[in-house]
């Protein structure tokens, strides 16, 4: 559900009292029980890491573990060696690590980590697009050469691919990716892109509306319209990032003719048929406002009268939400309150309106 109301905000703030759980006398293991003895404890006298040639590697892996010779542990399993895998696994060069010891001599042991890398990128190719498409979605992959792939990566990056057609309407984009691995560890992967048809919206249809028809607000839409026959050469494609503002841009429509209450309560995107699209949504128009009555408060370069007339909105008039931020911090063509400030060199002047109702229908 979707929801955009104005500054009227209420707070419900809910106070719990968690009662902590009797305690009871600790008691003595009964005849014939047992107790769990506690874990060993190990002085470290050498740690060692095994899966990786460079030395500066091993150093490193070492290093970001956390773990030091002559610290002492509790094996297996203790804190800080779940601690140092945990670490480990954070610098997200490899897919398997494992810590275990190796040697023994009384309380002094020596510490192997072990590591399995992830694969190191040898190149990428984008396949079924075109030059243009190719440099963009470059800049938004998030793949290097030469640095570990891991498989979220790829995920990731398959994810970009599909959100940067889908904002172009093609709503079915499939990405499959080839994965060709070579020595020393190293892999090359190419992302076979097929864009499948744009997707056009068919419909939309609001529901809830009484005071505006569909057309009104389908006109207070600026780039999600329906196709028609007679745009036969600009089809209307979906683009999601387009389609959230302009149900925005309903809501300020509503707000523009007075109805400070309107919401956007639910709405859908479905598919129509094979290549088309429809669009329902559900609006809740409440009352329509009138101005009652407009105070200021903490004004002492301008009067109550020259603040009221940049405003321009008037006692009985119906209440004009988009005018209202237009006057007060300024639209095309007038700088607004905020800026008869500016003028006068109060850079760090602000305004904030507090909007409230009184009656059923005033502000």
């Amino acid at each position: 559900m979707r929801l955009r109301l104005p500054s009227l905000f209420l707070a419900l703030l809910l106070g719990g009292i968690l009662s902590a759980p009797a305690q009871t006398p600790s008691q003595s293991p009964r005849a014939g029980e047992t107790t769990a003895a506690p874990r060993p404890t190990y002085v470290i006298q050498d740690i060692q890491v095994e899966g990786v040639k460079n030395a500066q590697t091993r150093q490193f892996v070492i290093q970001s573990s956390g773990l030091t010779e002559g610290q002492e542990v509790t094996l297996p399993a203790g804190d800080a060696v779940a601690q140092a895998i945990r670490s480990i696994y954070d610098l997200r060069m490899f897919s398997d690590v494992a810590i275990y010891r190796k040697q023994q001599s009384g309380t002094n042991v020596t510490l192997i980590i072990e590591v399995t890398p992830e694969p190191t990128l040898a190149a990428y190719t984008l396949k079924g697009i075109d030059g243009g498409d190719r440099e963009d979605l470059k800049k938004k992959i998030p793949l290097l050469r030469g640095s570990p792939v891991r498989p979220s990566d790829v995920e990731r990056s398959k994810q970009i691919i599909k959100n940067f057609y889908e904002e172009e309407g093609y709503l079915r984009t499939e990405v499959d990716v080839q994965r060709e691995e070579s020595e020393g560890n190293r892999i090359a992967l190419t992302f076979n892109v097929n864009r499948e048809e744009e997707i056009e919206v068919e419909r939309i249809r609001f529901l809830g509306n009484e005071q505006f028809d569909d057309g009104d607000l389908q006109g207070a839409m600026d780039e999600t319209r329906e196709n028609r026959w007679w745009r036969i050469w600009k089809g209307e494609k979906f683009k999601r990032d387009a389609y959230e503002k302009d149900l925005d841009r309903v809501i300020d429509h509503y707000r523009e003719h007075g109805y400070y209450d309107a919401q956007i309560v639910q709405d859908s995107v479905y598919y129509v048929g094979e290549d088309g699209l429809g669009i329902d949504v559900e609006v809740r128009e409440g009352n329509r406002y009138y101005v009652s009555d407009v105070t200021w408060e903490g004004n002492t370069i301008f009067p109550d009268r020259v603040l009221s007339e940049q405003l321009g909105l008037s006692e009985g008039e119906v209440y004009n939400g988009k005018a209202l931020d237009e006057n007060l911090y300024g639209g095309q063509r007038e700088s607004g309150v905020l800026g008869l400030y500016m003028d006068r060199g109060y850079m760090r002047a602000d305004v904030q309106p507090t909007v409230r109702v009184v009656g059923d229908d005033s502000l």
